[in-house]
């Protein structure tokens, strides 16, 4: 079966038809492998790969009803010729590069995502029940907070009443966009002001954690169930550039991003201030004969990076499990009287030297590792 985008018909098929195919080549999964940062639409896809590219995807646009059903079949019928066209073209793309285990490896992707997608994951509708409760209060009881503050009700979702509070009856100077130059009060904003001003910085704080507290309830708790009452997601195999995923909300509309989901959040205005939030990873729990866990290897991603820039002495850090960031924070702040054998956790004087580091010049560090 050869398809555009078919993680997307295959929900249909599989909910309202009860089937899936058993063997998929999908044509923009195929072009991911080859180009992953370029567009990936059908239309871009036939003007790259067909021998006669002549645009046709608005022709299902201006559809009258009134006509008759020929207009769309022809439509239809188009589409799959040039998606029969292009996977030919990307066969033949992907020979000439080489490197078939790559180009399989996305493929055979397919069906484990879309085992995740009809599959979905379990809600705990007392805990929805319950978080949504405490976002409600909690928001409430800030709001309250912030009219107090400011003398007069103020929604902290409303950028012109933030702009007009802040920039004009406050007088404070301006803060802008780097992108678009235009007056801004956002959570970067919040911060600058706060610093500036600390007879400000509680109400600047409140804004950033009613702000959050939205998001929570409108991007987590309020997201919509499936028809059976489980959240699911679509993923994208043929997403980020970096061959990561994506996820978004379901072909049916219902769902979320389910790749983002906090933990513990925290609203910051800040390094050193915080709000704890709701976890709400809370919401999801296993099918009755399952248990989650989290696997993950240690900084594998570091270890990577370390790897790619042949790095000889942080290989040796990594290798012998020493604390990567402490040994940096030694060599860069010039740190006399620290031994880097040392600085593992199972040493018995690591905790001792790392208080001679310091966590501020080790938070640095931390920050700055792949740079």
């Amino acid at each position: 079966w050869v398809g555009q985008n078919y993680l997307y018909d295959c929900q249909y098929f599989w909910r309202f038809w009860g089937f899936l195919p058993l063997n998929v080549f999908d044509t923009m999964i195929g072009h991911h492998s080859l180009h992953s940062n370029m567009r990936k639409g059908l239309d871009f896809l036939s003007a790259l790969y067909s021998h006669e590219h002549i645009y046709w995807k608005d022709e299902s646009k201006d559809w009258d009803a009134d006509l008759g059903e020929e207009q769309l079949w022809i439509y239809n019928c188009k589409d799959c010729c040039i998606t029969w066209e292009i996977y030919f073209e990307i066969k033949k793309a992907q020979q000439a590069m080489g490197n078939a285990s790559h180009h399989q490896f996305q493929q055979d992707l397919f069906f484990p995502v879309l085992r995740m997608m009809n599959r979905g994951n379990r809600i705990d509708m007392g805990q929805r029940g319950e978080l949504k409760k405490q976002l409600l209060l909690a928001g409430d009881e800030r709001q309250c907070l912030l009219d107090q503050m400011a003398g007069h009700p103020l929604n902290p979702r409303s950028s012109k009443q933030l702009i007009d509070f802040f920039y004009h009856d406050l007088g404070i100077p301006v803060i802008r966009a780097l992108q678009s130059d235009a007056l801004t009060t956002n959570s970067p904003a919040m911060a600058e002001i706060a610093m500036r001003e600390p007879a400000l910085k509680p109400l600047c704080q409140t804004i950033v954690e009613l702000r959050s507290i939205s998001v929570f309830l409108n991007t987590f708790v309020n997201a919509e169930l499936d028809s059976d009452g489980r959240m699911r997601c679509s993923f994208s195999i043929a997403g980020p550039t970096t061959f990561r995923f994506s996820s978004s909300e379901n072909a049916f509309g219902s769902g979320m991003n389910l790749q983002n989901i906090p933990k513990a959040e925290k609203a910051k205005i800040k390094s050193s201030t915080y709000v704890k939030l709701p976890n709400i990873r809370k919401l999801f729990i296993p099918d009755p004969g399952y248990t989650y866990f989290d696997m993950d290897l240690d900084r594998a991603d570091l270890q990577v990076v370390v790897w790619e820039a042949d790095d000889s002495d942080l290989k040796i850090v990594l290798r012998d499990g020493l604390d990567l960031h402490c040994v940096n924070a030694v060599t860069i702040f010039d740190i006399k009287g620290v031994p880097i054998e040392h600085l593992k956790e199972s040493h018995p004087n690591y905790k001792e030297l790392r208080g001679r580091i310091g966590e501020p010049r080790r938070d640095k560090c931390k920050a700055g590792v792949h740079a």
